[in-house]
């Protein structure tokens, strides 16, 4: 088990209140659409910051709310359930505006203002927040909305402005190993989602989550959900290569080519670069022993015909 993470960044007025608490549950005490109102939420297995760590989730995240216990929320994500301090979560309301920013800086500060140096919190790489004006001008700073109707601004050189409709527009495994390598040497944390601290999954669905392609979360649903089987023999750069033991997948890397695989890895507590091979300076005899298959998230990408799903190569 890795080391836990916590949420270090909070939305402004992110103490919660008797009125937050009924804003999240409505009138009828049934459950609300809400959305993450840190720059990075930590999801518990249970109500307990002891608890495991199983995710983090990205401001602006769309979160189902449930039972409610000792200053937590039960929260249902796009991706996963578990359990998140109920102080970092907001009401959304309807988007007006069909832009959006998307952040392309591995940590990306939001300010309280237009010149003002004060940040508010520190939003991760692929958050996407929804942009208040549509004003195009070369303004260094971009004003856009925070859950719970609050504000800030963002430089303009941190993020990418979008179609709210197409967030992601694919451009393929280039831009997910390019990220990936970006990331080498950040450290290991399981459940962990972003450049602060990440696990092998999260890695691989944050890297192709930049290249257009949405991913499950965890290694064995990314395995059952990726059908392009690749044959052992025959990685090219980008394809997800998968590792088990006991018959249960539990570890993933991108493939670099050849028999190199660039992973977030619990022993080494980094993500580094590790071959299968063993005449490769870097070979991993351990991952070598538990290769369990590869598959191509994004086949349109490569060339040649698909073919057929079967068993694991």
């Amino acid at each position: 088990m890795g080391t836990l993470s916590r949420s270090e960044d909070r939305a402004p007025d992110a103490s919660d209140t008797p009125a937050d608490a009924r804003e999240r549950r409505g009138a009828s005490g049934r459950a609300r659409r809400l959305a993450i109102a840190v720059g990075l939420a930590d999801v518990r297995h249970e109500p307990d910051a002891a608890s495991e760590l199983v995710t983090q989730a990205r401001l602006w995240t769309e979160a189902a709310a449930g039972d409610e216990r000792d200053g937590w929320t039960r929260v249902r994500l796009p991706d996963y359930e578990g359990w998140v301090r109920s102080a970092e979560l907001k009401a959304t309301a309807r988007q007006a505006s069909p832009w959006v920013v998307v952040i392309t800086a591995h940590m990306a500060p939001v300010f309280a203002g237009s010149q003002d140096a004060r940040q508010l919190l520190a939003a991760p790489i692929t958050a996407v927040l929804p942009l208040r004006h549509e004003d195009a001008s070369d303004a260094d700073r971009l004003e856009v909305r925070l859950p719970g109707g609050h504000t800030g601004w963002v430089r303009r050189a941190d993020v990418a402005v979008r179609d709210r409709a197409r967030p992601f527009p694919p451009s393929g495994p280039p831009t997910a190993l390019q990220l990936a390598h970006e990331l080498i040497g950040t450290p290991y944390v399981w459940g962990g989602t972003s450049p602060r601290g990440i696990d092998c999954s999260g890695l691989a669905q944050l890297c192709y989550r930049q290249a257009g392609c949405a991913l499950p979360r965890d290694a064995d649903q990314q395995f059952a959900a990726v059908s392009y089987v690749v044959e052992r023999g025959d990685p090219q750069p980008g394809d997800l290569i998968f590792f088990a033991e006991q018959g249960e997948i539990d570890h993933v890397g991108l493939s670099l080519g050849g028999s190199r695989v660039l992973n977030a890895r619990m022993g080494a507590g980094r993500v580094v670069i590790d071959a299968l091979d063993p005449g490769e300076p870097d070979y991993s005899p351990r991952l070598a022993s538990m290769y369990a298959g590869a598959r191509r998230p994004m086949p349109e990408w490569a060339r040649g015909p698909a073919p057929e799903r079967g068993e694991p190569a």
